[in-house]
């Protein structure tokens, strides 16, 4: 690797091409440390009987718990609606069985004003 004194970019350039090339040679050598000691720990596993992990499939995690959570918001959406019609039939029964209350007080008060118009105003 040689330096030239004139050109810094040259310099720059070598010692990134240097950088990439010591890289190279570090994954290579962890690769073929990895590919030479599995063989060995998985042998080591074997005989200790440890069992070995299921891989999740986490894609079919996801799908079930979407899907129950879709079929719980349709489950409440339609008790929720069940419920509101009921108190809406309850509501409309009262008001038809219901005499006593029929007046609120706008009604009430416009009652008022009618009948005093009514009145001859001789009377008064």
């Amino acid at each position: 690797m040689g330096f030239c004194r004139k050109s810094p970019a040259s310099v720059k350039d070598s010692l990134a091409e240097s950088a990439r090339h010591f890289k190279d040679a570090a994954v290579s050598a962890g690769g073929q440390a990895r590919d030479a000691a599995t063989p060995r720990v998985q042998m080591v596993v074997n005989k200790l009987g440890v069992p070995r992990k299921k891989k999740t499939n986490w894609p079919a995690v996801a799908a079930a718990v979407s899907i129950g959570a879709v079929l719980a918001g349709a489950v409440t959406y339609l008790a929720y609606r069940r419920r509101t019609e009921r108190i809406g039939e309850q509501l409309l029964a009262d008001e038809i069985l219901d005499d006593t209350g029929s007046w609120d007080r706008v009604d009430a008060s416009g009652a008022e004003n009618d009948a005093e118009e009514e009145v001859p105003s001789e009377a008064k």
